[in-house]
């Protein structure tokens, strides 16, 4: 050895290596082993080759679950002896790829699970309005099947629903409201509106009625009102006669007190509003009603302040006066003597009027309230009703609203002398907590609410949406379910309600067939039916004759339906295909072979009535419920001795069948 590191005498922590130079002779090459590099950064690696007098070779990358830019294989392997200063070549690991997935005509919340399971993110997400159903993904920022780094942000744009003002004109005020609610709006100001329609019901709205704004909107109504009516002169009239008087005109009355007069008691001696003046139809009128005047008065009110109470009620008895109600009050005066009273002394009253006084008591001690809850304003209002007030105001971080007395000195209930002070602590605000919104789709509301609760949130509005969910059911929320917000935010849901179905009209279908296709259509049109497909076939009928339509006459369907019709052409007669070189003989092969394709066309006709409910009697039976879904029926074919193929027009409502007969319908 001719060389150590750390060098001799050093103090180093127990364990360490100390490194040594070996001498060997000038033609042996030094070996050195190769350490291990797996699972260090690249970033590291030259400084431990260099360390082990070898030199960092080759570098390439490949994709692997390993963090990005760690050595994943090394050669040689470590602990191999190699000669110094020979190359190490390493493979580090590289960011894995994944692919995009379609996300556009999926719901919201299968695109994020989709993507998720992509091992991507959902980057923005941005809301516009759109005919498909509210949560669709309308467009995404990364094409599908494009190859992109994993956890890579997809930006979506996602379909809302379009919120329209329903028309309130004729209901009353709880109704529109009602309604506003149900369309996910609400109620906003309510005025009046001079008009001829019934009192209390709304005759105009902002915005109108099928105007497209944001949900939650208010939506301002005005109600009808009376014109206004002239106040008539009641003066001199009896409380009776003046009630009458009003109600004629639609107004109502309203004792406001007594007045001494010297009018007939009980009649009316001033009012308000004063007579002539306009006012709204069902407004009250405050009257006075008159009350004999009272005797000059004739006693003298005695001073009592300063006397005892037995000596107050004696100069009461000499005055030829009676006592009233003894207060008490806490003074410094000696106890029991009269601090003030009612009336004043020295005022003229009439005899036998009682006199009020109040009494000295000692003062006590004052009781410390409970501030806890309260603001410092509100403390100190209540401190100064029990003869104390506010000391030292201290911040300390609390749950509990800035500004909000969390903790009190002396404690509540403690008696102490008037005019002490009080210490606070006021509560401060605690660092925001973030919380990530819960999926609350499908939860009833108490389940809803017990889920935000527990994570520290708070109930926002629970609003009404129409929906094919069960009825109470979240169906949609704000904010969104993974959002990250602050705790204490509040979360609004809206609860399914079930979807009311448009109105149906119904109209009877008429009886086209025979009649030209011209006609057809006129007649359809005229019973508020529109003309569906209209399709040619060979018939023995006139040309332009309608053989078929797709409803039998008699029918009644929505208004608006659509009647499939057929319309006869000319037929090509059989010996007109013929072709002019054929022989007797020829002539009679074919008669034979007419003769048996004719057995079998009757053979593999249809002979049975196609029907997805069986039914013993003849004839077309239709079943049209509420949705115009047709659910179970019956049909007979006709059969004619026409060429051509005998068809089955199967509308777009058609749901599923089977056919009883041999030969399969042609669609």
């Amino acid at each position: 050895m001719i060389d150590q590191s750390p060098e001799r005498g050093a103090y180093v922590p127990c364990g360490s290596p100390v490194n040594v130079l070996v001498a060997v002779p000038p033609d042996v090459q030094p070996t050195c082993r190769v350490p291990r590099l797996v699972g260090a950064d690249a970033r590291t690696i030259r400084n431990v080759l260099s360390d082990a007098r070898l030199s960092l070779g080759s570098t390439s990358s490949r994709q692997d679950a390993t963090p990005a830019g760690t050595v994943i294989e090394q050669r040689p392997l470590a602990g191999s002896p190699v000669t110094c200063g020979s190359l190490v070549d390493v493979i580090v690991a590289d960011d894995p790829e994944c692919k995009v997935p379609s996300l556009v005509g999926r719901d919201e919340k299968q695109a994020l699970d989709l993507v998720a399971n992509s091992q991507l993110r959902v980057g923005n997400v941005r809301r516009q309005e759109s005919d498909q159903a509210a949560g669709t993904i309308l467009t995404q920022s990364l094409g599908p099947g494009t190859t992109v780094k994993c956890d890579t942000a997809i930006d979506v744009v996602v379909a809302q629903h379009v919120t329209r003002v329903p028309a309130l004109s004729g209901n009353d005020v709880p109704a529109a409201g009602r309604r506003l609610t149900q369309s996910g709006l609400r109620l906003g100001k309510t005025l009046e509106r001079e008009s001829t329609s019934a009192p209390g019901t709304v005759v105009d709205q902002t915005p109108a009625a099928n105007t497209i704004v944001n949900p939650d909107s208010p939506v301002d109504v005005w109600v009808a009102v009376r014109k206004p009516v002239i106040v008539p002169n009641l003066q001199g009239q009896d409380r009776a006669s003046a009630g009458q008087t009003l109600a004629d005109i639609g107004l109502n009355l309203m004792e406001l007190g007594k007045r001494e007069s010297n009018e007939k008691a009980g009649s009316v001696v001033g009012q308000v509003p004063a007579a002539n003046t306009s006012v709204k139809w069902g407004a009250a009128v405050g009257v006075w009603l008159a009350i004999p005047v009272p005797p000059p008065p004739v006693a003298w009110v005695p001073s009592l302040t300063g006397v005892a109470q037995t000596e107050a009620l004696g100069l009461i008895g000499n005055a030829k006066l009676i006592p009233g109600a003894i207060g008490q009050r806490e003074s410094s005066q000696t106890p029991g003597t009269v601090l003030d009273q009612r009336p004043a002394a020295g005022t003229q009253v009439q005899p036998g009027t009682a006199v009020d006084f109040t009494l000295a008591i000692p003062v006590r001690k004052s009781i410390v309230p409970d501030l806890v809850g309260q603001r410092q304003t509100s403390a100190e209002a209540l401190l100064g009703r029990n003869t104390l007030r506010i000391g030292g105001v201290v911040s300390r971080a609390s749950q509990e609203p800035a500004g909000v007395i969390v903790d009190q000195r002396p404690a509540a209930g403690r008696q102490v002398d008037p005019g002490s002070t009080v210490d606070v602590w006021v509560a401060a605000p605690l660092p925001p907590v973030k919380v990530t919104v819960p999926d609350l789709s499908g939860s009833s509301q108490n389940e809803a609410t017990a889920s935000i609760q527990n994570l520290t949130l708070r109930i926002g509005q629970f609003g009404e949406r129409e929906s094919s969910e069960p009825r109470g059911t979240v169906v949609a929320q704000d904010p969104l379910a993974g959002t990250v917000v602050d705790a204490g935010s509040l979360v609004s849901v809206w609860l399914a309600v079930p979807i009311v179905p448009p109105p149906v009209t119904l109209v009877t279908v008429p009886h086209v067939v025979e009649s030209s296709l011209d006609r057809a259509v006129s007649m359809l049109g005229e019973a508020g039916l529109r003309t569906g497909t209209v399709d040619q076939r060979p018939s023995a009928a006139s040309t332009g004759t309608v053989t078929f339509q797709s409803v039998e006459a008699g029918v009644q369907v929505a208004q608006g339906t659509a009647i499939n019709l057929v319309v006869a052409t000319r037929l090509t007669p059989w010996w007109s295909l013929v072709p002019p070189w054929l022989s007797g003989g020829a002539l009679f092969v074919l008669a034979v072979a007419a003769t048996a394709t004719v057995k079998r066309v009757r053979r593999n006709r249809i002979t049975s009535t196609p029907a997805l409910v069986p039914h013993v009697d003849a004839g077309t039976q239709f079943s049209v419920p509420g949705d115009h879904n047709l659910t179970n029926f019956e049909m007979e074919l006709e059969a004619r001795r026409d060429s051509g193929v005998q068809t089955l027009d199967c509308p777009e409502e058609f749901i599923a069948g089977y056919w009883s007969g041999k030969q399969e319908p042609s669609w």
